[in-house]
């Protein structure tokens, strides 16, 4: 039997790093074995939900139970109604409501009942804004506390505790499995607002850290050290014993400040058996079964475990496995005809309603995108992951604000391929001391942000060290922009919540986005207390972020595959391909969006056929090379402020035959001006003027016909009745030598989303964008 110990128990990623090299070894992925074979599709996922829930539904009595005279207790009523309304259905389905009704007049009286009606009731509670259900869940509460054993274990109900019996005496009733069911419940209600003692909490994580097994996992039920039968460790009690650590150190250890009195030595402790427990279920990990039990008995209650472990700690990978699409492809792949579930081959037949219940449960609450990662760039879990709860805190926080349900996060280390990082849009680097950063991971840092990524780096505890690193990271990683405080009106003190500059920050901007934040300020030690009223506006400050760098649009979802832009294999170019020039210019941002023009080439490639390079080549209006390309892309903020030298290179260029494809970058007002006034210098005389509908770039003479166009949220606002494309043109002899777009299509070409950005909706930027090159290689 372990002895007792005192373990701080946070969030079991963040302890990781400091388990030893071995056990890091078991439980840190490396980027080669993070593929997956498994090609499950979020569509699939959603497929299976909804037939899984209609198969639920059909199973109702007209009662509104699921159970049978013979068995009404009200179990599979709550369970059933818990996995609906987590599916998505709404509380006024006739079925979710019948259901709710139902479990109103059901008592208290076992812990399975006790503990899924009270999950059931704090959902519906979730869903609809509303305490309708205060008194039932605040009752439960109180029976689940009252029926705790001494030792921290429930048993399936609380008689035993009755006529005069000590719960000492009889504690061996009790088990792992009913013990985690009862922590899930108090742990849902906590969060909601509901009051439990933390002797609750102490007594359930000092009971599994003394249990656990010499492998690291844990068995049904702990016999005591004189018993002759021990039970082995398995998948769905080891997934317990871990969800339940991570539960109680989650509840224990909530922080009153953010430990910057003393950063002399770590916040939190080492937790070995969360380590441990982790190491044993990447190590047996299986979804086909149930592992280490004969006969693969409860494998979906086995799934529903793992996906609590998963969610609670936010880890998207359990070893090598990513665990929630392997359990998505197996259950996507094993579903019947009506919805239901088939057993594994050793067991046959269809699973019951309550394994349904389970396989959906796994399902709707695993399928949930992941807002933000955390850079693990020290093995030192006190370096990089000081407030250990933020980002758990802050997106359980604005996931009903921004997303309209749950968001995810996750964490990174510079060993994850680039297309982990860009699960999510938002990259948080934190940290006490200087991190030191080689020169590919300053590479691999500017490549997620030319992807599409935003970084925000938080000085912990006000940091000056770390916050001079991370202005010093920032101009280094992009030299051709200025790391400044951002002013009052920048959009990202306004993208959600109306927020005046209260909570400074610096960025810089590059392609129209200002994708590297610096915050001086302690944001994570807000969202790490977000428990405390002062904490409200470092939470606001990080919803406007968060819609800052999402631009407010909708998240990938869980499967979705990244695609990197401009990833593609070097082109084979013929004699006659096209090549396309990139105008450099003076000002550093000709080349803000690097990856629009390749994206555009590849779209000339695969949908008009257009043999072309698999890149646009920078050149100079003064150099010679110029007359090489047919077409030269040019674009920008500001002013281009060309020489007079690169004024003539680019008047020749367009006298002699050459065709100029002109935008304003993110539809910058600025550039509009000074292009404008630069056509007029070059060619006084011969006005810049706006395509007619009938012009072949929109009646479908060359490439797709555009009447009628999508724009921007931002175009939308200040004209929302605009709905022809804007092309502009400068008709050199008998054709257009310059078509100039005043509204971007850039930001619709990379896919990147900007928030704030002047252009067109993605799908019509794309259009726009080869219809310009199919007429300036045609005309």
């Amino acid at each position: 039997m372990r002895p007792r110990a005192r373990f701080h128990l946070p969030l079991c990623r963040t302890l990781l790093s400091v388990c030893g090299a071995a056990l890091l070894a078991a439980v840190t992925i490396a980027a080669a074995a993070r593929l997956c074979n498994a090609q499950v599709t979020d569509a699939e996922v959603r497929q299976c939900v909804a037939q899984a829930a209609a198969k639920l539904k059909s199973a109702q009595k007209t009662d509104g139970h699921w159970e049978t005279v013979s068995n009404r207790y009200g179990g599979m009523t709550a369970l059933a109604v818990l996995a609906l309304v987590n599916a998505g259905e709404p509380l006024d389905d006739p079925v979710v409501a019948k259901g709710l009704k139902a479990l109103e007049a059901v008592p208290d009286s076992e812990t399975y009942v006790v503990s899924l009606r009270l999950m059931a009731f704090v959902k519906a509670e979730q869903v609809s804004g509303q305490q309708r259900y205060r008194r039932q869940i605040e009752q439960a509460v109180r029976w689940l506390a009252g029926a705790q054993s001494s030792i921290g274990t429930w048993g399936y109900d609380a008689r035993w505790a009755e006529g005069g019996e000590t719960r000492e005496a009889v504690a061996t009733s009790t088990d792992n499995s009913n013990t985690q069911m009862a922590l899930l419940a108090l742990y849902e209600a906590a969060r909601a607002g509901y009051k439990v003692d933390d002797p609750v909490w102490k007594k359930s994580e000092d009971y599994f850290v003394r249990t656990q097994l010499a492998d690291g996992g844990w068995g049904y039920r702990h016999e005591g050290q004189n018993s002759a039968f021990k039970w082995p460790s398995y998948g769905s009690m080891t997934a317990a014993g871990l969800a339940s650590l991570m539960i109680t150190g989650a509840r224990l250890h909530v922080a009153e400040d953010c430990g910057c009195k003393d950063t002399s030595a770590p916040r939190y402790r080492q937790n070995q058996p969360i380590a441990q427990g982790l190491s044993w279920l990447a190590k047996n990990f299986a979804v086909e079964k149930n592992p280490g039990l004969l006969g693969n008995t409860w494998h979906f209650y086995y799934l529903y475990a793992v996906e609590r472990v998963g969610i609670i700690s936010g880890l998207q990978h359990l070893g090598q496995h990513d665990w929630f699409r392997e359990g998505a492809e197996y259950l996507v792949r094993h579903q019947t005809a009506e919805g239901s579930f088939s057993r594994s081959a050793d067991r046959g037949g269809v699973a019951p309603d309550y394994d349904t219940a389970f396989a959906l449960l796994f399902l709707a609450k695993g399928h949930v995108p992941a807002l933000a990662a955390k850079l693990r760039w020290s093995d030192k879990n006190s370096e990089w992951n000081w407030n250990i709860y933020d980002l758990d805190n802050l997106t359980r926080w604005i996931g009903p604000k921004l997303n309209g349900g749950p968001l995810g996060w996750q964490t990174v280390s510079f060993t994850d391929r680039l297309e982990e990082w860009l699960k999510a849009p938002l990259l948080i680097i934190s940290g006490l001391k200087a991190p030191k950063f080689s020169p590919s991971q300053k590479a691999r840092l500017r490549k997620y942000v030319e992807q599409g990524g935003t970084i925000l780096a938080d000085a912990c505890c006000a940091s000056k060290e770390f916050t001079e690193a991370m202005r010093q990271l920032a101009q280094e990683v992009f030299p051709e922009s200025p790391l400044e405080p951002l002013p009052q009106d920048h959009p990202v003190y306004s993208s959600y919540e109306k927020l005046s500059p209260h909570w400074p920050l610096e960025g810089l901007t590059f392609g129209c986005r200002t994708n590297f934040l610096i915050s001086a300020t302690d944001l994570s030690c807000a969202w790490e207390l977000s428990h405390k009223a002062e904490s409200l506006l470092g939470l606001k400050m990080g919803l406007n972020i968060a819609a800052y760098a999402t631009a407010r649009q909708p998240l990938p979802e869980r499967l979705a595959a990244v695609k990197l832009i401009g990833e593609l294999p070097k082109v084979n170019v013929e004699r006659m391909g096209l090549f396309v020039g990139k105008v450099r210019t003076h000002d550093r941002d000709w080349n803000s969006r690097p990856l629009a023009t390749t994206r555009l080439l590849e779209l000339l490639r695969t949908q008009s056929g257009v043999q072309t390079a698999d890149r646009a080549v920078p050149v100079d209006l003064t150099d010679e090379q110029l007359f090489r390309f047919p077409i030269i892309y040019l674009s920008g903020h500001r002013d281009p402020a060309l020489t007079a030298q690169e004024k003539q290179g680019l008047k020749r260029y367009l006298e002699r035959g050459g065709f100029l494809f002109a935008e304003a970058c993110c539809g910058m007002k600025e550039f509009d001006v000074r292009f404008r006034a630069l056509m007029a210098e070059l060619f006084p005389g011969v006005p810049l003027e706006p395509l007619p509908p009938d012009s072949p770039l929109f009646s479908g003479a060359v490439g797709y016909r555009m009447d009628k166009v999508a724009y921007a949220p931002a175009v939308q606002q200040e004209e929302p009745r605009l709905s022809a494309p804007q092309l502009w043109g400068l008709k050199l002899a008998d054709r257009y030598g310059v078509i100039y777009s005043p509204y971007a299509v850039a930001a619709g070409l990379d896919g990147i989303a900007t928030f704030h950005a002047r252009g067109y909706a993605a799908e019509d930027a794309r259009r726009i964008a080869v219809n310009v090159m199919l007429y300036g290689l045609k005309y």
